[in-house]
């Protein structure tokens, strides 16, 4: 008797507590074998004059412009009607050709998290000079998303 009672209340309550005692660890983004600090504040919002910053010299990543990344590649790229198929399909108005340059002109103002700059901007550029044409063919093969993804993008993505 006294085993089973020992089963029914002792056991569950060691479970419970090697499981939060295992909840209580801190974790780290690392980002090619370095460690990656999450950015003092929400990773959308701008801080155009530096408040909070320990190092006001180190570029903080983040937008520096008006859209955020998910709002770029949701309306501009995923999304069930989004711009790049409207441009490519032809029935885009123009308006909404002029939304998708300015989502890929504010994508070539964000700095980086992962991997180089200069090469982020080098992969964005083709891009915007597609964006801004009319030849949909270069605008297809300038859409490559796993060319940009791969070495720029922390898996998994950060909940905003």
């Amino acid at each position: 008797m006294k085993k089973k009672l020992f089963y029914q209340f002792t056991f569950p309550l060691l479970v419970s507590a090697i499981v939060l005692t295992g909840c209580n660890q801190d974790t780290t983004d690392e980002v090619d074998g370095h460690q990656v600090d999450p950015p003092a504040s929400d990773s959308n919002t701008t801080n155009p004059e530096g408040k909070g910053d320990s190092n006001a010299s180190a570029p903080s990543p983040g937008p520096a412009g008006e859209y955020t990344i998910k709002e770029v590649m949701q309306q501009g790229f995923k999304a069930d009607g989004n711009l790049k198929d409207l441009i490519l399909d032809g029935t885009a108005t123009a308006e909404q050709r002029a939304k998708f340059v300015s989502y890929m002109e504010n994508l070539a103002k964000y700095k980086v998290r992962k991997g180089a700059q200069e090469d982020f901007e080098k992969r964005v550029a083709p891009l915007i000079t597609a964006a801004k044409g009319t030849d949909l063919a270069a605008l297809k093969e300038a859409v490559n998303c796993k060319s940009c993804h791969t070495p720029h993008k922390i898996y998994p993505p950060k909940k905003q």
